[in-house]
């Protein structure tokens, strides 16, 4: 039976930053398990330690959707923000937005904590460069002593029809060298046919929800899960991987912990 730890991004000084890749078609349920994680990171690092009035954690979410709701601007005043183009998403608690880089510094200093950067009014290829530049000074930042997760909430913006990264390798950067500086990573994708090669084979855990296509499986062996392992199509609705064994459990049950 699958014990409420196995849903929770671990920081820890001996064994690095866990690395979470979700992966699944549109409406599989990604989004729905990342809000479930984030709210568990920010309570077991973020909210409970305040030493000299600073957060002892931090989280940062890129969200080109834009998906995610936040609570408050970057100046403490109510969000409030209507996104009539786009569905309504899950609001994320204590969560500050940041839509231009002069916002960065005042919602880190004066938030709890918790950053959604966003700007709907860029075109896509100017959006996915801010981004990278805001997940850029992000990572430049981190301490370990600050056990931080960030976010990326559509991973193939970041990346080209081959795997290869667009406006920079931050995305590997994070995947790869993350661990040692304490910063946790979940990133969600819906194809892992296109997804670079190295955020796949650095990460720790994948959530593994319905996938339309069988050829992205081929793409996800080169992660090392078992040649012998099929998504179901009909019962199939939840999995998790790990390098030391394989759980399945269904949505239901992951759903239903809180």
């Amino acid at each position: 039976m699958i014990q409420q730890d196995d849903l929770r991004i671990q920081v820890h000084k001996d064994i690095g930053a866990d690395r979470f890749l979700l992966i699944g078609a549109t409406g599989s349920g990604k989004s729905t398990m990342a809000g479930i994680l984030v709210n568990r990171f920010y309570r077991d690092y973020v909210q409970p330690a305040k030493k000299r009035g600073k957060y002892r954690g931090r989280i940062l979410v890129v969200d080109t959707k834009p998906r995610w709701r936040p609570e408050q601007l970057a100046d403490g005043t109510p969000a409030g923000r209507k996104y009539k183009d786009f569905l309504p998403g899950t609001e994320i608690p204590h969560s500050r937005l940041v839509s231009k880089t002069t916002d960065w510094d005042l919602a880190w200093q004066t938030g709890d904590g918790v950053v959604i950067i966003q700007n709907a009014e860029l075109s896509t290829a100017d959006l996915v460069k801010w981004c990278v530049e805001m997940m850029e000074k992000f990572f430049r930042s981190q301490k370990w002593r600050e056990p931080s997760l960030i976010v990326i909430d559509e991973g193939l913006d970041f990346f080209g029809p081959t795997g290869a990264s667009k406006f920079g390798d931050i995305v590997q950067r994070i995947s790869r060298a993350g661990r040692e500086k304490g910063l946790a990573s979940l990133i969600q994708v819906q194809r892992p046919k296109v997804i670079n090669i190295q955020v796949l084979t650095e990460s720790s855990h994948l959530i593994l929800f319905r996938i339309d296509f069988v050829e992205d499986m081929k793409r996800l062996y080169e992660m090392g899960i078992p040649r012998n392992f099929y998504a179901p199509v009909e019962d199939y609705i939840f999995a998790m991987f790990r390098k030391k064994g394989r759980v399945v459990v269904t949505r239901k049950a992951i759903l239903g912990l809180r």
